[in-house]
C-alpha cells in the first residue's frame, strides 16, 4: 500500500516590490546666491560705522559705530550656521537620493521605530525623511569649529581639504572658526562686556573685517567643494 506523505503548506511571505522613491533637492546656487547677499548686505554696514567713528563723532555716535561691528560679527557667525545647515541638508539629500556615495555618519543616523513603521506604511510618501531630516539640522547650530567639521564628515567633505585651499591647517581654521563664535557668544550671552572691568570690551573694523572674510572664503571652499561631488557623483 501507498504510503501517502502529507506535506504541511507554508505560508507565503508577503513581498513588497521595490521602487525608488526621492525627494526634491535644494538648488545649490540659490543657496550661494543668498549668502552672497546676505554678506554684502553685512557689510553695508561698515559705511555707517565710518560715518559715526570720524573726528567728529560725538561719543555717542562713536559708540553706537561699535555696536554696529558687534552686530555684524553676530550676523556673519549666524550666516554661517544658516549656510551650513542649508548644505547638509542639501547633502542629505543627494545621498537619500543616491546621488551620491552615503557617509558613515549618514548611515548611522538616528531614526525614530515610529517613523519607521510610517515609511513601511506609506511608501510613496517621502514626508517622513524630510521630517527627519529637518529635526535633524534644527537640533544643533553650527558656528564652533568641531561642529563645522562634522557637518563636513556628514556630507563627505574634508576639512583638510578646505583648509588647504585657504592655505591653511586644518587645526588653524578650526581655531580660527572658533574664535568667532567664541566673540558672537561674549556679545550675545554677556553683551560684550569684561567682567572685570565692567565696561564692553573693545572691538574694531579691522577685526571684524577678517571674520567676514574668513566666513566668505570658508563658505566659498566648502560650495566648490560640494559643486565637485555633484560633478563627480
Amino acid at each position: 500500500m501507498a504510503r501517502i506523505i502529507y506535506t504541511p503548506l507554508r505560508a507565503s511571505t508577503p513581498t513588497i516590490s521595490k521602487h525608488k522613491i526621492s525627494i526634491p533637492s535644494s538648488d545649490l546656487s540659490d543657496i550661494k546666491s543668498n549668502f552672497d547677499s546676505c554678506v554684502d548686505d553685512i557689510k553695508k554696514r561698515f559705511a555707517y560705522v565710518d560715518l559715526f567713528s570720524s573726528p567728529e563723532s560725538d561719543p555717542d555716535e562713536k559708540e553706537a559705530s561699535q555696536d554696529i561691528l558687534r552686530y555684524q560679527i553676530v550676523s556673519i557667525d549666524s550666516l554661517l550656521d544658516f549656510y551650513m545647515h542649508q548644505i547638509l541638508v542639501y547633502g542629505l539629500k543627494k545621498m537619500f537620493n543616491d546621488e551620491w556615495a552615503k557617509t558613515d555618519p549618514y548611515k548611522k543616523m538616528n531614526i525614530p521605530l515610529g517613523t519607521v513603521e510610517y515609511a513601511i506604511q506609506n511608501p510613496e510618501n517621502t514626508d517622513w525623511i524630510e521630517e527627519i531630516i529637518n529635526q535633524y539640522k534644527n537640533k544643533d547650530s553650527f558656528m564652533h569649529g568641531n561642529e563645522i567639521n562634522k557637518v563636513l564628515n556628514y556630507i563627505g567633505v574634508s576639512l583638510n581639504d578646505i583648509a588647504d585651499c585657504l592655505g591653511d591647517t586644518p587645526q588653524d581654521l578650526s581655531k580660527k572658526i572658533s574664535q568667532l563664535y567664541n566673540r558672537r557668544t561674549q556679545i550675545v550671552h554677556y553683551a560684550d562686556i569684561n567682567p572685570d572691568t565692567k565696561s564692553k570690551k573693545p572691538i574694531s573694523k579691522s577685526e571684524v573685517v577678517d571674520f567676514i572674510d574668513l566666513v566668505k572664503k570658508l563658505c566659498d571652499e566648502i560650495y566648490n567643494a560640494v559643486v565637485d561631488k555633484d560633478a563627480t557623483s
